[in-house]
């Protein structure tokens, strides 16, 4: 059987959306740190930071098949979701994209936390 397989779409899914996240806020915290003001705020530009590496642990332990992938999807969730909030709380298309790819991440490991945390 095909390695792809042995994931379940819901678990593609959320690889996608941690990755799509991941790479929407490290380049985010590049858009902030040039424009400069609110954008480049220390708390702001952490939450990205933090929200990026916490999509990127969130995927590899799902990839990975990780016993702890359950507490890392929830974690993730409520770390996109606080970036979701920071960053669509700022004006701009760069910034509402950001947030909405942060809503989405969140969502989708939400659902894959509880999910794993049924099946344990």
């Amino acid at each position: 059987m095909p390695h792809e397989e042995l994931l379940s779409q819901e678990a593609k899914n959320c690889v996608r959306l941690c990755v799509h996240c991941y790479s929407t806020c490290t380049e985010s915290i590049h858009y902030c740190l040039t424009e400069g003001g609110m954008h480049a705020e220390a708390l702001h530009i952490s939450r990205l930071l933090l929200c990026a590496e916490t999509c990127q642990l969130a995927a590899r332990s799902i990839l990975l098949r990780a016993s702890e992938q359950a507490e890392f999807c929830a974690l993730t969730a409520k770390i996109c979701q606080s970036c979701a909030e920071d960053s669509g709380a700022m004006d701009g298309e760069w910034m509402q994209s950001c947030a909405e790819a942060c809503r989405r991440c969140a969502e989708a490991c939400a659902s894959m936390g509880r999910h794993l945390s049924a099946v344990a």
